[in-house]
């Protein structure tokens, strides 16, 4: 049975043909072709062969796969032991090698990485359970410059952990304008009320403009994390053991109008970003439903 997020087919054993190693077709990857590497895949008609050392390291859905499910870590390898074995990726090629950048880079230089290299990482890390990495992928994704809803849909697809999408929950409930049409699909149902709700909370009556209800003035930084903490139901307390270091300060400037613009300081700054492979493409797909916490 083929595990959820696995992307990945044998075709090495005894009832499935295996993989015409010297057909004209089929070539070995030019980085990524170890002569004294021990683990071997294939993706669209190109070799990959490394070491399983950093899969065995890294990765517990590795770990079972290439050990067995009941294995200490350590073991002969199980499959992808030779190129006529090897384990099929229904990947594209130049994806893959962005993962396998992270263990070869040969200058150490992990800032000439960009923005669509980390996202093809983090998909990855997602995908096949490595934790450091992905911790790794987020830090490097928190200094590029992103689109605040397709960050907070691609933090979702990957379930990045609830501390790093609440400074974002708070800019999008917070900002003046509302959420467009195209926004409110990409974040999906779930999101875009629990949004919606967050902001209704913060805002007083409505001005003279009844499309427009004004942030309320009163409001301090710790009322709006409080507000939008409950309404997605995100503990306070993580919040907090994290330093303040992810979330932006917020302060209300009213305008003449009575309407307010929504300040946030304290934002990463962008980053730099050898280059790792050619980009992948991003994909959306859905959100993750949450409750309502209690507290007004």
């Amino acid at each position: 049975m083929t595990k959820k997020g696995d992307t990945t087919t044998d075709k090495g054993d005894k009832t499935s043909p295996q993989i015409p190693v010297r057909s004209p077709s089929l070539s070995t990857h030019p980085d990524y072709y170890f002569g004294d590497g021990n683990l071997h895949f294939y993706a669209d008609r190109i070799l990959f062969k490394v070491h399983a050392h950093f899969f065995l390291r890294e990765s517990m859905f590795w770990r079972e796969r290439l050990l067995g499910p009941n294995s200490s870590g350590y073991g002969p390898l199980i499959r992808g032991t030779s190129d006529s074995n090897a384990i099929i990726l229904e990947e594209r090629p130049e994806d893959f090698e962005q993962l396998l950048w992270i263990w070869y880079q040969t200058d150490y230089d992990r800032s000439t990485a960009t923005l669509q290299n980390w996202i093809t990482i983090l998909r990855y890390c997602t995908k096949w359970d490595f934790p450091k990495l992905k911790s790794l992928a987020i830090q490097y994704l928190e200094t590029f410059d992103m689109d605040t809803v397709e960050r907070v849909v691609l933090y979702q697809e990957n379930l990045v952990p609830e501390i790093r999408l609440f400074p974002l929950y708070m800019k999008l409930a917070s900002r003046e304008e509302r959420l467009g049409l195209a926004e409110s699909r990409a974040l999906g149902f779930d999101t875009i009320v629990l949004i919606h709700e967050a902001r209704e909370r913060l805002r007083a009556p409505p001005s003279e403009n009844y499309l427009l209800s004004p942030i309320r003035t009163d409001l301090k930084h710790t009322d709006v994390m409080d507000i939008v903490a409950s309404t997605f139901n995100i503990p306070l307390k993580e919040i907090d053991s994290d330093g303040g270091n992810t979330v932006p300060q917020f302060r209300c400037l009213v305008t003449r109008a009575h309407a307010s613009s929504c300040l946030f300081e304290g934002t990463p700054s962008g980053g730099g970003s050898s280059n790792p492979g050619r980009g992948g493409q991003s994909q959306r797909g859905g959100t993750r439903g949450r409750g309502r916490g209690g507290g007004n």
